[in-house]
């Protein structure tokens, strides 16, 4: 066995030791929070901005536009179908609600018609 040989061997067993400080490991609570507060920071942000700085505003409205229009260009498929599916859901509530209505109607008129016999 060659020293170049042993070195490799031995590297595959030796781990090398860790550098710099351990990173705390966060439970996803914690990442959830830490997302949120990154929102929150951003999305005053835009708002103080825009408050302060007209010209700023003009233009983040533009960007968001801009950003929305082509969003809507290339998901128009899939636009139509949430559409489609929020108007069959809309409405199945409509016809649960106005089925759930006449069987309570049907009820009513049962206990109304056995109070007068």
């Amino acid at each position: 066995m060659s020293n170049n040989e042993l070195m490799n061997d031995i590297s595959y067993i030796v781990n090398p030791k860790p550098k710099g400080r351990p990173k705390k490991v966060k439970t996803p609570e914690e990442i959830e929070i830490d997302k949120e507060k990154h929102r929150e920071y951003y999305r005053n942000y835009y708002k103080e901005r825009s408050a302060k700085d007209p010209e700023y505003a003009e233009r983040y409205r533009k960007q968001l536009y801009i950003r929305t229009k082509k969003y809507a260009e290339n998901n128009k498929e899939k636009i139509k179908e949430r559409t489609k599916e929020r108007k069959k859901e809309k409405i199945e509530k409509a016809n649960e609600e106005k089925q759930e209505l006449i069987r309570k109607a049907k009820l009513y008129d049962e206990i109304v018609n056995n109070i007068s016999i």
